[in-house]
């Protein structure tokens, strides 16, 4: 919605923060592909090839989805609020961390990344084991402000 909104120009307020647990979009390019291939093994969520499949159904017959929405590559991060990127370092999605990491630090977004280890995809989404509590309650304690 706030990328949309910008390079839209909707006049609809931009929320004060953003929560981003798990993101993913498809590979731009062979080298997210082999690096979401790569976690593939590890994350049991579901398969990194939906992200592709996803790209083609939406882009079929010439439907113009812009890049932006496929590949989250080339955000209009203008006045965004503060984010934070909930990852585990085992899931497919994290091959995108680099790029929104170089992208919000480039538009100079007070960005924050929280990346934990061995812990499953969406991890922090509840708090259904210990891994979670800690980043779980962090959540809902920014989102209560």
């Amino acid at each position: 919605m706030c990328v949309y909104r910008n390079e839209r120009n909707v006049a609809i307020d931009m929320p004060d923060l953003l929560v981003l647990i798990s993101p993913g979009c498809a590979p731009k390019d062979r080298e997210e592909w082999d690096r979401m291939k790569q976690y593939s093994n590890k994350d049991y969520s579901q398969a990194p090839r939906h992200l592709v499949e996803v790209k083609s159904l939406v882009s079929y017959n010439g439907f113009g989805i812009p890049d932006y929405m496929l590949t989250c590559d080339g955000l209009n991060l203008t006045d965004f609020p503060e984010t934070w990127f909930f990852y585990s370092n085992e899931e497919y999605n994290f091959a995108k961390y680099e790029s929104f990491k170089k992208q919000f630090e480039k538009a100079k977004v007070d960005v924050h990344f929280v990346i934990r280890e061995r812990v499953p995809h969406n991890y922090c989404a509840e708090r259904a084991y210990p891994e979670a509590y800690e980043d779980y309650d962090n959540i809902i304690d920014m989102l209560k402000s």
